[in-house]
């Protein structure tokens, strides 16, 4: 990681609990959605606009985990310098 004058630091890195914490996460999230989408869908017959919107989060957050764990890391971490 990057400290505030932008030379790596020798501090530990957090990475791997930080990011088995998030997918654990999202993987309860992904399975509580997939329930409620079935539910929705085969018991109730009602689908809205809320759940399009949940969906539609999913895959942004998807999306965004992506960029943060593979090509879009060195991006992140100058937006965070430039931030703090």
């Amino acid at each position: 990681m990057f400290s505030m004058d932008g030379q790596l630091s020798n501090q530990p890195n957090d990475s791997i609990m930080l990011l088995s914490v998030m997918w654990s996460e999202f993987s309860v999230a992904a399975v509580i959605l997939t329930a409620r989408i079935l539910t929705r869908t085969l018991v109730i017959s009602s689908w809205g606009w809320d759940d399009m919107s949940i969906c539609l989060s999913m895959v942004f957050l998807l999306y965004l985990a992506g960029e943060i764990e593979g090509e879009g890391r060195k991006r992140v971490e100058r937006l965070i310098l430039t931030i703090f």
